[in-house]
C-alpha cells in the first residue's frame, strides 16, 4: 500500500482546461458551469483532510450528466490521461488494500454520482483493483465512527504504514490463515481507527485468507505437476520484494514470509514434491537404443 503524493496534479483544475480546449458538442455548457467546478476544486483538499465531516450535498446535479460524460466519454487528450492513469505500470499492487497486481480501474475517491463535480478531476481518480472496486463502491462517510471511511493515498502517507503479517496453521491437508495488521511506526488512536475504519470497509482481512488458499492452491499444483521447489522458489520472490527482513506491505510478500515460517506446511510441500520425483524417476524405462 502506497503514498502516492506524486500522483497529484498541479494547478488541481489542470484536467479541466484541457478538457475546455476540446471540441464535444456540449463544450459550450461545460465552458459555463467552469468557475463554479474551479470553485468546487478549491475545496478539495480541505473535504479530503477534514475526515470527521459528512460532505455536503452537491450543487451540481442538475449538471450530472454532463459533468460524468468528461469522464465516460472524454475527448482525446483527456481520455488519454485517463487510460495513462487507470493502468499507471509503476504500480505492482493496489495502493488501496496491497492485492500484489497493478492496478487496471479508476476509483473516484469522491463517488462521482453523489458529487459530479469531482468526476473527472485528476487528484478524484485514483488507481485501485478489481477487488477494491465494488467493494469500495459508492461509499464514503461512516455514520457510526463519524468518519470518512477511506484513506486518500494521494493526500495521508497514513496508508503506507499498514503491513500485514499472515499465520499459517496447517492441519493436513488444508491451511488454515489468519491475518494480523501491524503498523510501520508509532500511531494515534486516531490513526489507528482511520486505518480499522479502511481495513475494515475493504473486507482487506477476508479477502486476503481468500488470496491465500487460492495462492497455496496454485503452488501445490505446481509442486505436484512439476517437482517444484518451494523453499527456492518462495525465497527468490521474497528476495525480489524486498527480503525476510522488512515488513510485509502487500500480500504476496506476507504469504511467502508465512508459509516458509511454517514448518508443516513446508515438510507437506516437501513430501508431495519428493513423491513428484519418486514418480517421474519410476516412469523411465530404457529403451535399448
Amino acid at each position: 500500500m502506497k503514498y502516492l503524493h506524486h500522483m497529484r496534479v498541479s494547478p488541481i483544475d489542470e484536467w479541466l482546461k484541457i478538457a475546455l480546449k476540446s471540441r464535444k458538442e456540449n463544450i459550450t455548457a461545460l465552458d459555463a458551469q467552469a468557475v463554479r467546478i474551479r470553485d468546487s476544486y478549491a475545496s478539495y483538499s480541505k473535504i479530503i483532510d477534514d475526515v470527521a465531516t459528512k460532505i455536503s450535498g452537491s450543487t451540481f446535479l442538475a449538471e450530472k450528466a454532463l459533468l460524468i460524460d468528461y469522464y465516460s466519454a472524454a475527448p482525446a487528450e483527456l481520455s488519454r490521461l485517463l487510460v495513462m492513469r487507470r493502468s499507471d505500470t509503476t504500480l505492482h499492487e493496489c495502493p488501496y488494500c496491497g492485492y500484489p497486481y497493478t492496478p487496471d480501474t479508476l476509483d473516484h475517491f469522491i463517488p462521482k454520482e453523489e458529487w459530479p463535480e469531482y468526476a473527472f478531476l485528476a487528484d478524484n481518480l485514483v488507481p485501485q483493483c478489481r477487488g477494491c472496486a465494488p467493494t469500495k463502491g459508492s461509499h464514503y462517510f461512516c455514520e457510526i465512527k463519524n468518519s470518512a471511511k477511506f484513506i486518500h493515498p494521494f493526500y495521508s502517507d497514513l496508508i503506507s504504514k499498514l503491513a500485514f503479517h499472515i499465520e499459517v496453521k496447517f492441519i493436513k491437508p488444508v491451511p488454515s490463515f489468519f491475518v494480523h495488521f501491524k503498523s510501520i511506526g508509532s500511531l494515534s488512536a486516531l490513526e489507528k481507527q482511520r486505518l480499522e475504519l479502511h481495513v475494515e470497509h475493504l473486507k482487506i482481512r477476508k479477502r486476503i485468507v481468500s488470496y491465500c488458499h487460492r495462492s497455496f492452491n496454485h503452488w501445490l499444483d505446481l509442486v505436484r505437476k512439476m517437482g517444484l521447489d518451494v523453499t527456492i522458489a518462495f525465497s527468490q520472490r521474497l528476495n525480489e520484494k524486498g527480503g525476510l527482513g522488512v515488513p510485509s506491505e502487500n500480500w504476496d510478500h506476507a504469504f511467502f514470509l508465512a508459509i516458509l515460517n511454517n514448518k508443516e506446511t513446508m515438510e507437506y510441500f516437501s513430501a508431495e514434491r519428493k513423491q513428484k520425483v519418486n514418480n517421474s524417476a519410476s516412469s523411465l524405462t530404457d529403451l535399448g537404443f
